[in-house]
């Protein structure tokens, strides 16, 4: 099974959104 590179980056972009918002909610 091999993921495929913008399988990947799109899912490591929608964590790093997430993660941002996050951040944003705290500050």
């Amino acid at each position: 099974k091999v993921l495929k590179p913008m399988v990947e980056k799109k899912r490591r972009d929608r964590i790093n959104q997430s993660i941002a918002e996050l951040r944003e909610l705290l500050l």
